[in-house]
């Protein structure tokens, strides 16, 4: 068994220790001489804080060098050198301890860190790898952690309220859980969402085989040319990378205001090679807060959205009463993108008009005339079980009228035709093809020609 260290230890050691004894050693001695350096760095410059880091870096190597520690590695067999030490030692009290690779993701690897407890910890990978990685040494150092992940999201977690939501950086979103909502054996749970709308060119879409290029030249011309449109599916299918795409699309010189909850995965902002913005766009989230009249809501930003002189409107997700202001501003002449959690396309306005209802209460069936007219273009997306994402299905809701009553009626434009699927040592291989299956309606057409689509461009669909 490994020693502990004694915390009042200044000679040199020597013996077999672990790691978390190391570290809480060197927290203590360090803590007390440097206290300075692990002050709060939030308000401070990047150069700033560039400095700072390098001197912490600094104590932390003197810190190793003055002993002679021989420290068992965490995971798996073998003790740490030097300079492994050194950094370990740093990601552990300035990054985020053995997830820190997986959240900086220099090489654009990673899609998602799940934590489900102190001890399992997933990476959901770019190419579909699932890997289950180094875990914390206990329910102790996992909390520590989580809660360096929640202040530098700008949030806070305690026993008061065992729960937070934010964003690391921009497109990295953070949830967090601890007990009692979750398992006192487990402390914490949490996910990390790594986006990367760099990646989200037309040509990766396209070629990754998510739409086909027809699919993509409808939906280009359609969210330009005055047609609202909400994306479905469930979490992680890639409504939001494609949504992201789609918006960067709209010319510069018309205004998009951006609506998200709590944390910001959009990235529409451009800007030339001199760094000068080319393009009119205004990101928002909501303030959650304790006390109500504090709170700031995505239904309180739809409707002030609508006096800043916005072209097009994009609600990050519908959740809640939000839904009802976006449906109005849709059917108030703006052009609204938003995104949902449905059961493909026949569940998707139903949703929209039960979270309608929840702010109006009116009759559902005038309720879902109100959502099909304000969302007559519906994109069905789908992570599937080879770990592709395809949109499924892109279909248009018509409203139609008979003996005095209006009815829905849904036409599939495109769709994603599975043809089978194989299993091969345990792998899926999907075999399928996009494909076209009916045309846009005069009621469509006439709303791309109204917001500048001209008759070439809707007659190439």
């Amino acid at each position: 068994m490994a020693n502990m260290i004694n915390l009042n230890m200044s000679q040199t050691s020597i013996g077999d220790f672990d790691f978390y004894s190391v570290l809480t050693l060197a927290q203590k001695q360090l803590s007390e001489k440097n206290s300075d350096l692990f002050r709060e760095m939030e308000n401070e410059s990047a150069e700033s804080q560039k400095i700072r880091k390098e001197k912490i870096k600094n104590a932390i190597s003197n810190f190793v060098l003055s002993k002679k520690f021989k420290v068992k590695k965490t995971a798996g067999e073998g003790y740490f050198d030097t300079n492994e030490l050194i950094n370990r030692l740093y990601d552990e009290m300035v990054n985020f301890s053995v997830i820190t690779p997986y959240v900086e993701d220099k090489n654009n690897e990673y899609e998602e860190i799940n934590i489900n407890a102190w001890n399992d910890i997933e990476v959901r990978c770019s190419n579909g790898d699932v890997l289950k990685v180094e875990h914390f040494c206990n329910i102790e150092h996992a909390r520590n952690v989580v809660k360096r992940l929640v202040t530098v999201a700008g949030s806070q977690i305690d026993d008061a309220m065992p729960m937070a939501e934010g964003n690391l950086r921009n497109n990295v979103r953070l949830v967090v859980l601890e007990s009692p909502i979750v398992d006192d054996d487990v402390g914490v749970a949490a996910s990390i969402r790594l986006l990367k709308p760099q990646f989200a060119t037309r040509e990766f879409f396209i070629k990754s085989g998510t739409v086909s290029e027809a699919e993509m030249n409808f939906l280009e011309l359609a969210i330009r040319s005055g047609v609202s449109m909400v994306f479905v599916g469930e979490t992680g299918s890639g409504k939001t990378t494609l949504m992201n795409y789609l918006l960067s699309t709209i010319p510069n010189q018309r205004r998009i205001v951006s609506i998200e909850h709590n944390a910001r995965e959009l990235s529409l902002v451009k800007k030339d090679a001199y760094g000068n913005i080319i393009n009119n766009v205004v990101h928002t989230k909501t303030r959650p807060h304790p006390s109500e009249d504090l709170n700031i809501s995505q239904e309180d930003l739809v409707s002030k959205a609508l006096r800043l002189d916005p072209n097009n409107i994009c609600v990050g997700e519908m959740r809640d009463t939000e839904a009802y202001a976006a449906q109005e501003a849709s059917l108030t002449g703006h052009t609204v993108v938003t995104s949902l959690h449905a059961r493909g396309i026949s569940a998707t306005h139903f949703r929209i008009a039960m979270l309608a209802i929840k702010k109006y209460p009116i009759d559902i069936k005038i309720a879902l005339m109100q959502a099909a007219m304000a969302f007559p273009v519906i994109v069905y997306i789908s992570k599937l079980d080879d770990n592709s994402r395809k949109v499924m299905e892109i279909a248009e809701c018509e409203l139609l009228e008979d003996n005095n009553d209006m009815y829905r009626i849904y036409s599939t434009l495109y769709k994603y035709d599975i043809k089978n699927t194989q299993r091969i040592n345990g792998k899926a291989i999907i075999d399928g093809e996009h494909v076209k299956e009916a045309k846009i309606s005069d009621e469509i057409r006439k709303t791309m020609m109204l917001h500048g689509a001209t008759v070439d461009e809707i007659e190439s669909l």
